[in-house]
């Protein structure tokens, strides 16, 4: 291969990784609402990467903010002792699958808008106070919710009315009273206890899967194996299986890093085909020199018998050649 060709293909690697980057660039509203709560969770020194102004969430890997494209599609910030509110641009993040900021000490009203696209939302163990938002009954993609450990209050109405993709819910240890919604019944795992819930006058029993309902008990995880031992493991949702997505600058290295390794490889086996054509040249050079200057001396006066064309040289340049053809 030649050095141009080598050098197209060089420049041709450069310019997909330079697209590649382009293409990455954090989606403009996306990073405004990052920005924002950064503001308003008081610009902690845990949020590493994380700025009010300016900065690309995605190409600089912002701590706990994992990608998909220019979208971001998680992020995770649990037990990072953060402090503050959550302002209220999170609907911005219009991608967002995966929402875990739990076991901090973030207070204030839950936003009134959430990121309708979420399937998993964890606030448990903070200070989040009053009622239920009620734009969680737009979240119709929500799988997983943990709100408990919290003080919210209040009934909860009909919040969760029409949120049939919704299995696993904890709100215990919060302050909600009232009656139990209906729309509970759908909820196959549910943690309601230490809250003050009543029944209804005249509604149909309700038996829990696991317990018989009482007012003001705190209600026990499922039975497991361990039950029958007379204790009961504390609840732990369910955790999504976490994929790794390299950042766009790791991308943009790796292709870049790839590229070079591979010029080198072909350039060095260009110069070593080189090095070898020249001492196949410079040997069969010789070879035929050497074949005339024999044939010379057997010509001239006084010498011996002449000997066979194959062994007065003729044989330099096929022999030559033939060797050439499997060095190649």
């Amino acid at each position: 291969m030649s050095a141009r060709s080598l050098w197209l293909y060089f420049t041709l690697l450069v310019f997909l990784a330079l697209v590649l980057q382009a293409s990455a660039e954090t989606d403009e509203h996306e990073t405004k609402s990052l920005q924002d709560l950064h503001r308003t969770l008081n610009i902690p020194s845990q949020l590493k990467g994380w700025r009010t102004n300016g900065g690309d969430p995605c190409a600089e890997s912002w701590t706990g903010v994992t990608c998909k494209g220019s979208s971001v599609v998680q992020l995770e910030i649990p037990g990072l002792q953060l402090g503050g509110n959550l302002g209220y641009q999170l609907s911005d993040l219009r991608n967002l699958k995966k929402l875990d900021m739990s076991s901090n000490r973030i207070q204030g009203p839950i936003p009134y808008a959430l990121p309708a696209n979420l399937s998993y939302l964890n606030l448990a163990h903070n200070m989040f106070s009053q009622n239920l938002p009620y734009s969680l009954t737009n979240m119709k993609h929500l799988k997983l919710l943990n709100l408990s450990h919290n003080s919210l209050s209040g009934p909860i109405g009909d919040v969760f009315t029409g949120l049939t993709n919704l299995k696993e819910m904890d709100i215990q240890d919060n302050h909600f009273s009232g009656v139990i919604p209906p729309s509970f019944r759908g909820i196959p795992n549910l943690w309601l206890g230490g809250n003050r819930f009543h029944r209804r006058t005249g509604d149909i029993p309700w038996f829990f899967p696991w317990f018989d309902f009482t007012p003001h008990i705190t209600s026990p995880p499922p039975p497991s194996s361990e039950a029958t031992n007379g204790s009961s493991p504390p609840y732990c949702p369910k955790k999504e299986q976490k994929t790794k997505d390299y950042a766009p600058g790791a991308i943009i290295c790796i292709i870049c890093g790839v590229a070079l390794f591979l010029a080198a490889i072909l350039f060095a086996v260009a110069r070593i085909k080189q090095r070898v054509a020249a001492a196949v040249f410079l040997a069969a050079a010789r070879i035929q020199q050497r074949g005339r200057s024999h044939r010379r001396q057997e010509s001239s006066p006084g010498s011996g018998q002449s000997l066979p064309s194959t062994a007065r040289g003729e044989i330099d340049i096929s022999s030559s050649c033939r060797f050439s053809f499997f060095m190649f």
